[in-house]
């Protein structure tokens, strides 16, 4: 006590005694009441205590709230410091509440108590493989193994590292012992489909250990995925549906089974209402399902329907363990609302609790990318593929980013990756195609195209991007039958009537030309690219003037900045004897376009001429003479200068 205090109580008068005394013989028989309260519940029953504390830390973990079940559990704890399930609880906890570090330092402490706890050593292993720090997993593996070489559990640890480190030959070695060792165990045969896919690029060998896990356990809801989800990749759709079918009719009560179907309905079949139905019998059994409400946050999105998806979110942020998908829903739904700010904020506060997720580092990706933080978004994109080397939708996104960077190379790269898993990937073939184009290979375009159009069967773009390489390498015959196929999938489409006419046109039959725009308009009355070549082909090829007039004017007052079209017009006049109205048009077109547009040149050359300005006709023809390779053309322009030269 201070000297202060000392002079306070010397000074103070009885009464003041009197009250201390009082509130301290008060104090006295509180701590009195409370101490014999303890004896009794306590230090005569411990039991109880104990029993008490445990009960309200399952109460508390039941209702998610993780913090306060700690507390608890630290209270039975001090009552029972060797209890192994109570240290256990402690370290489950932490995991549910992310918090690694406490975790393993609860695992630890107890392991240093009871170093041959297996059951321990394992989740202790598991946890540090969770942060991909393999080597410790990997040690833990080991020092099981030693004393248990047949541990199941140990060597698919064990194995599990191997895969995460790129050791797959190890790792297939592992997992075929532990099959040998307990033929019945599904997993095993999942991570071998997985191995020899990804190592192997074995696609047969992968389907055959994936019906062998089935077989292993018909009900075994991983099982039951994988095999799903493997016809799925592959495009095999029916196969697919029948495996996830067939497992929740033969089990409704299959959670996980129902789930990965209805997200195969919706994100694969895009039966976004039968998915959604599917979804809403798992959360009318079980509201706190976070999977299916995810399920049915993306099912919304697909439906374009984000009101639905935000309020699938809402109810996901409720659910304590719901925060962090909660956090990704909202996320996704932003970011596909174009709100890339307010997306990157919440897969931010994912990412930091869970780096190693794949799908968030993906998403920020293209978050990144709609905020045209290129580099960023690389990044992201590459950390999503380091986490899951199969990750097929970010190694497309990735590729399309190289590819706009400039870099066709790394994109073409990128994509033949994805076609040695995915033979059938068609983004991936239409990637690698564009790249080559970039480059200027148009034949190595044409591989990938023709692969895609043959995949699919009705695809007008395959077969679009087919007929202009075949044009542009010189093989019209074969152009004109893609044009041809074009339009026998679609007759209503217009550009590809149109094209054609482009292509008789440049071979010299331009009554077919003539024919194949007027086909082309009347699939869409407007289409200003028909209506030009129209005109033109009638003004150029003795048709009606009156009629290439009647089309090209309102075209020409709609686009007065747009130089062919403009062309167009004047030489409509111009054949028609309307030579001051077509030099006013061509005059208005800027001089750099006229220079560059050879036949434009031409023109203004020829009106200037009949407008008896001969020394500009000169100029202007005796430039675009040389480019000129219309033998009849040439030999026009020859006979002008030849009578303007005779003039002067």
């Amino acid at each position: 006590m201070s000297e202060e205090h000392d002079e306070i109580l010397d000074e103070a008068p009885p009464r003041r005694w009197g009250r201390i005394l009082f509130f301290g013989g008060c104090g006295g028989i509180l701590l009195l009441a409370v101490s014999v309260a303890l004896y009794h519940f306590v230090l005569r029953d411990p039991r109880k205590a104990l029993e008490s504390y445990l009960n309200k830390a399952t109460a508390f973990a039941r209702e998610n709230k993780h913090a306060e079940a700690i507390s608890f559990f630290r209270k039975a704890l001090v009552l029972a410091p060797d209890d192994r399930r109570i240290r256990m609880a402690i370290a489950r906890s932490y995991v549910l509440l992310n918090d690694m570090p406490k975790a393993i330092s609860e695992y630890t402490e107890y392991l240093q108590r009871n170093p041959d706890d297996t059951g321990a050593q394992l989740a202790l292993g598991q946890l540090y493989l969770s942060l991909r720090n393999v080597y410790e997993a990997e040690r833990i593996a080991e020092s099981i193994l030693r004393v248990d070489p047949n541990n199941i559990n140990a060597l698919s640890l064990r194995a599990r590292c191997n895969i995460l480190d790129k050791r797959l030959d190890l790792a297939a070695e592992t997992l075929q012992t532990i099959i040998r060792l307990v033929p019945g165990f599904a997993d095993p045969y999942i991570q071998m489909a997985r191995l020899v896919e990804l190592k192997d690029r074995d696609v047969k060998g992968a389907e055959e250990y994936l019906k062998r896990a089935l077989e292993a356990n018909p009900r075994d809801a991983r099982a039951v995925i994988a095999l799903g989800q493997f016809y799925a990749a592959y495009n095999r759709l029916a196969e697919a549906e029948a495996v996830f079918r067939g497992a929740v009719e033969a089990d409704p009560k299959n959670v996980p089974a129902r789930v990965a179907y209805a997200a195969f309905l919706t994100e694969r079949m895009r039966r976004y209402d039968e998915g959604l139905v599917q979804y809403e019998r798992v959360v009318g059994e079980d509201p706190k399902n976070v999977p299916a409400l995810v399920g049915s946050v993306i099912a919304a999105l697909l439906k374009n329907d984000s009101s639905m998806a935000m309020d699938f979110t809402g109810r996901l942020m409720k659910i304590e363990e719901g925060r962090l998908p909660g956090l990704y829903c909202r996320g996704l739904v932003n970011l596909l609302r174009g709100k890339a700010d307010e997306a990157t904020k919440d897969l931010l506060r994912v990412a930091a609790e869970e780096p190693n997720h794949a799908h968030t580092q993906y998403l920020l990706g293209l978050a990144y990318a709609g905020k045209n933080d290129l580099k960023e978004a690389k990044t992201r994109l590459i950390r999503a593929r380091q986490i899951d080397p199969a990750f097929t939708a970010a190694q497309l996104v990735l590729a399309e980013l190289v590819m706009a960077a400039g870099n066709p190379s790394e994109g073409i790269a990128e994509a033949d990756d994805i076609l040695k898993r995915h033979a059938d990937n068609v983004h991936a073939l239409v990637i690698a195609g564009r790249g080559y184009l970039l480059q200027r290979a148009p034949e190595k375009a044409e591989t990938y195209f023709q692969k895609w159009a043959e995949l699919d069967k009705e695809s007008v773009d395959a077969r679009m991007l087919l007929a202009a390489i075949y044009r542009e390498t010189g093989r019209q015959t074969q152009a004109v039958r893609a044009y041809e196929e074009i339009i026998a999938i679609n007759p209503n489409l217009a550009s590809p009537l149109y094209l054609l006419g482009t292509l008789y046109y440049d071979s010299g039959d331009y009554e077919k030309a003539i024919e194949n725009y007027r086909k082309s308009l009347g699939k869409e009355p407007g289409y200003s690219p028909a209506i030009n070549n129209l005109a033109y082909s009638y003004a150029e090829h003795g048709g009606d003037l009156d009629e290439a007039h009647r089309l090209i004017e309102p075209l020409a007052g709609k686009f007065p900045e747009q130089p062919s079209i403009q062309d167009t017009f004047a030489w409509v006049l111009f054949k028609k004897g309307m030579y001051s109205e077509s030099l006013r048009i061509l005059e208005a077109i800027p001089a750099e376009k006229r220079d560059h547009r050879t036949l434009i040149g031409y023109h203004y050359g020829l009106a200037l001429y009949r407008n008896k300005r001969d020394a500009e006709a000169r100029g202007e023809l005796q430039k675009v003479l040389p480019r000129i390779e219309d033998e009849p053309k040439r030999k026009e322009i020859e006979q002008i200068l030849s009578d303007i030269a005779a003039k002067t």
